[in-house]
C-alpha cells in the first residue's frame, strides 16, 4: 500500500511540474476605445498561449483570458427617461399620443401594420423635443391591427404601441 501511494505521490508532483513549466506568448493582441454621446465602446483581442498541439499540418493552440485588468466589453447607451401615452385605443378615426421626456431627444414616428410594412401615414420627424402631442388620422385606414413604433437615431427602437382600429 506504501509503495502505490508514493508512486502516486511521485506521478503528482512531477505532472505539476510539469504543468509549471509551460511558456506564456500573446499570438495576436488588438483593441479599441471609442465614445459618443450615447455610448462608450471598450474592447480587447488577444489570448496568451499556454500550450500547443501539433499533428501533421494542424496545430491547435490553447491559451486564456484573463479578465480584470483593465480589458473590458461594454456597450453603455445613456437612456433617456420618456413617459408615453396613446389614446383611444381602440379608435375609428383619429389617435393621439404624448410624451414627456427627461432630456432633449430626436424622434421618428411611424405606423405600420400588422405584417411590419409602412402604412400610407409618412413618417414624423422630431428633432430636439421634451414635449411632444401630436394627432394622427386614420379614418382612411381599413379596420384591422396597426403597430405605432417611436425610435430614435441614438437609441433605435423606443417604444412600440398596438393600435386596434375599428
Amino acid at each position: 500500500m506504501r509503495i502505490i501511494i508514493c508512486c502516486l505521490l511521485t506521478a503528482l508532483s512531477f505532472g505539476s511540474v510539469f504543468a509549471q513549466s509551460l511558456e506564456r506568448f500573446v499570438i495576436g493582441s488588438a483593441g479599441m476605445y471609442t465614445e459618443n454621446d450615447s455610448m462608450a465602446f471598450d474592447m480587447t483581442v488577444g489570448e496568451a498561449v499556454t500550450a500547443s498541439l501539433q499533428s501533421g499540418t494542424i496545430i491547435l493552440l490553447q491559451g486564456f483570458h484573463k479578465g480584470g485588468e483593465g480589458m473590458t466589453t461594454s456597450i453603455d447607451p445613456q437612456e433617456v427617461a420618456m413617459d408615453y401615452s396613446l389614446y383611444p385605443n381602440p379608435t375609428t378615426d383619429r389617435i393621439f399620443l404624448q410624451l414627456t421626456a427627461e432630456k432633449a431627444v430626436s424622434i421618428q414616428i411611424r405606423l405600420l401594420d400588422i405584417q411590419g410594412k409602412q402604412t400610407d401615414i409618412p413618417v414624423q420627424q422630431y428633432d430636439r423635443l421634451r414635449q411632444l402631442r401630436t394627432e394622427m388620422n386614420l379614418a382612411h385606414l381599413p379596420a384591422g391591427i396597426y403597430v405605432l413604433q417611436i425610435a430614435s437615431e441614438e437609441q433605435g427602437p423606443l417604444k412600440s404601441f398596438r393600435i386596434a382600429k375599428q
